[in-house]
């Protein structure tokens, strides 16, 4: 059976820069978590502010929209797996202190949103406002296609989740700022 890891932050050294604000300018964020196609013109007047640590960015940010945004270099390693799988856009990232821009990232607004939950394994808890949230997530690995190798599942808003055949590519890359857990 394949595997599966859903994507978090990785932020254990403390020291990496995280998006710290946004203005969206009128374009409907949540878009990217419904796996709609992007509206260009409106994505285009947003910006992301990321608050700088003075050390090197990583090469994985999400932040508080659960945008996944990567480096070059990620993205150039996962390229031919995702192709399928998402939407390539490139985000307007400025440093928060300075305003300057920041290039050389990609945001991947995920098209595949998968009922794959396997609700016998998953913890599941109440939420604020009387809905369940998921705390542990647990996939069904038979509910996944398998050209899926990076997708939202049905009922994890915002969670994103990656194939063994993904942490293939990245696995030994020195990649900064992303932390996995199977699932």
């Amino acid at each position: 059976m394949r595997k599966f890891y859903e994507v978090l932050i990785d932020s254990g050294k403390g020291s990496l820069a995280f998006i710290d604000d946004y203005e969206l300018e009128g374009f409907d964020n949540l878009s990217l978590i419904r796996a709609e196609k992007c509206d260009n013109a409106a994505f285009a007047k947003t910006k992301v502010y990321i608050e700088d640590t003075g050390r090197p960015l990583p090469d994985y940010m999400e932040g508080p929209l659960s945008w996944p945004i990567f480096s070059s270099k990620f993205y150039t390693l996962i390229a031919d797996l995702v192709r399928d799988d998402a939407e390539v856009l490139s985000p307007n990232l400025f440093s928060l202190s300075s305003k300057s821009a920041i290039s050389g990232y990609r945001l991947l607004n995920l098209m595949k949103i998968i009922d794959c939950v396997d609700m016998k394994k998953s913890v599941i808890g109440p939420g604020a406002n009387n809905d369940n949230i998921i705390y542990d997530l647990k996939v069904d690995e038979t509910k996944v296609p398998e050209t899926a190798h990076i997708f939202r599942p049905v009922n994890g808003f915002g969670r994103i989740v990656i194939s063994e055949e993904f942490l293939a590519k990245i696995r030994g890359c020195g990649l900064t700022g992303i932390a996995l857990t199977e699932v």
